[in-house]
């Protein structure tokens, strides 16, 4: 190659080829391009050899500038004598007198880029989110992961949506295609119910009830108390029995919370009233000794438990003789204790009670004697000599007096009484 008047040649960063360029030319006959393949940066220092025709050679160094310098008119081909590899040197103002070199095998197949892992990510939000990256290969550089660029970012604390992008060139400039990666922040996680007051309520029939409610938070809409939907039973507080309240929430992504329950019961007033206590017959009765004795009892009446009988205290001592109290009280299931009644039963000796005298049956017709007394009682026997009462079922007629059981005829007229029965009791 031949220099043309203040030219130089100017090292310039390229890919893969030491480049001749005619760039700037004032004539651009019979030029044509020519290069060597080359791999590497250009740097100051290093050297070429320059050869000429009759092979003599002449050292060129790069100076700082990345200039190479030669004498007008050379004519020179250059190669590598150092080791080094280059990227591109460009040459401007020569003039090429002879093949130089083997037209460039220049680089133009961009790097592939590949996703690790999937192209959608679904993530919960506040949780930590580590991006699996991509891996990039080209068909030069071999494995260039490592050279990369992702732009975007992930907020997990933001329920959204998040595009990452992932880019690499080769060292010939070569662009990938652009792979990305969609990442969803979302909210998968429900809100929690909290009661206030307790699980169990206790009221009294009639009192008044008030829900204490409850509380929801959820970790992205924050406190969603409001949002509360309180179901179940309605209680209502005249009616003894158990009522169930629920309460649910869904947030605003839709997640529900684990449903709470409230158990109301709804208990019956306290019994504070007394049964009251009434005595069965008479107060006051007589009893023979010895024999069995069936208590009458008292009757009990109860808000609560209703009515019903209840026998004296203690039982009548049928074998000992005299007045004996006999007490009533009753206690409901409440314990409240009745008023108390009392009955007096005598205890008194046993008698033979009378009976008709066989051996000596009542005559079927009576002729009563003026002043001859007729004594009914011969037709009784009666040994415990008890009293008794003659009660006729017709009226004496005048003339005849009739006292405990005896006939007397009082005048001398005739008198008729006919078809009357007595009726004989104890007196």
């Amino acid at each position: 190659m031949a220099f043309s008047a203040n030219q130089s040649i100017n090292v310039e960063p390229f890919f893969d080829a030491v480049v001749v360029s005619t760039t700037n030319y004032a004539s651009l006959d019979n030029l044509s391009h020519y290069a060597i393949s080359v791999f590497d940066d250009l740097q100051t220092g290093d050297i070429f050899e320059v050869q000429t025709p009759s092979n003599e050679s002449n050292a060129v160094n790069i100076d700082s500038a990345g200039m190479v310098t030669g004498t007008n008119g050379d004519n020179f081909k250059y190669t590598l004598i150092d080791g080094q590899t280059f990227q591109r040197v460009h040459a401007q103002g020569f003039e090429p007198s002879g093949v130089v070199g083997s037209p460039p095998n220049l680089d133009t197949t961009p790097p592939v880029l590949t996703l690790i892992g999937a192209a959608t990510v679904q993530v919960s939000f506040g949780s930590v989110y580590n991006d699996q990256g991509a891996s990039a290969s080209d068909n030069i550089d071999g494995d260039i992961s490592g050279n990369i660029s992702v732009g975007g970012s992930v907020n997990t604390n933001a329920v959204g949506q998040y595009i990452l992008t992932y880019n690499v060139v080769d060292s010939a400039g070569n662009a990938a295609t652009q792979v990305t990666r969609t990442v969803n922040v979302v909210d998968d996680e429900s809100p929690i119910i909290t009661l206030l007051g307790g699980a169990i309520v206790d009221i009294t029939e009639g009192d008044t009830f008030i829900d204490p409610g409850a509380t929801a938070l959820d970790n992205v809409d924050g406190n969603i108390t409001d949002d509360i939907a309180v179901g179940g039973d309605t209680v209502n507080v005249g009616v003894v029995g158990q009522y169930t309240l629920t309460y649910d929430v869904d947030d605003a992504a839709g997640n529900s919370a684990v449903q709470v329950t409230r158990t109301v019961n709804v208990n019956a007033a306290p019994d504070i009233t007394a049964p009251v206590l009434a005595i069965i017959g008479p107060a006051t009765m007589t009893h023979i000794q010895g024999q069995a004795f069936t208590d009458p009892g008292a009757s009990w009446n109860d808000d609560f438990d209703g009515s019903g009988v209840v026998s004296a205290a203690s039982p009548l001592d049928v074998n000992t003789l005299g007045a004996q109290v006999l007490t009533y009280s009753y206690t409901d299931a409440a314990g409240n204790v009745s008023n108390q009644v009392a009955r007096t039963v005598t205890v008194e000796v046993g008698v033979t009670a009378p009976t008709l005298n066989t051996g000596n049956p009542v005559p079927s017709a009576i002729n009563l004697a003026t002043g001859t007394p007729y004594d009914l009682n011969q037709h009784i026997t009666n040994p415990d000599n008890v009293a008794l009462v003659f009660t006729p079922d017709k009226a004496i007629p005048a003339g005849i007096t009739f006292v405990s059981g005896v006939l007397t005829k009082t005048t001398s007229s005739a008198i008729s009484l006919e078809d009357v029965t007595f009726t004989v009791n104890v007196a």
